[in-house]
């Protein structure tokens, strides 16, 4: 499982982060989880939106809102 800490990016920023790391995933050929690390704020949000339109699976951590785990298949 990949960790990526979103704390100190605007929006924008971190959102195209997480494309690239899904994008090198894929390009890779594998299967595998990130764990991002949000917070509660607009970043958590956006990127929620983002993932649903997308159709990428993914699900707060256990006992820990302010982060997601991503399926990437």
């Amino acid at each position: 499982m990949i960790t990526v800490d979103l704390h100190g990016y605007l929006v924008e920023e971190a959102i195209e982060h997480i494309e690239n790391v899904i994008g090198k995933i894929r390009l890779d050929g594998r299967e595998d989880y990130i764990k991002v690390i949000t917070g509660h704020g607009k970043i958590q949000k956006q990127l929620m939106y983002y993932l649903l339109d997308h159709g990428i699976e993914h699900m707060f951590e256990p006992g820990n809102k302010g982060a997601m785990i991503i399926n990437v298949d």
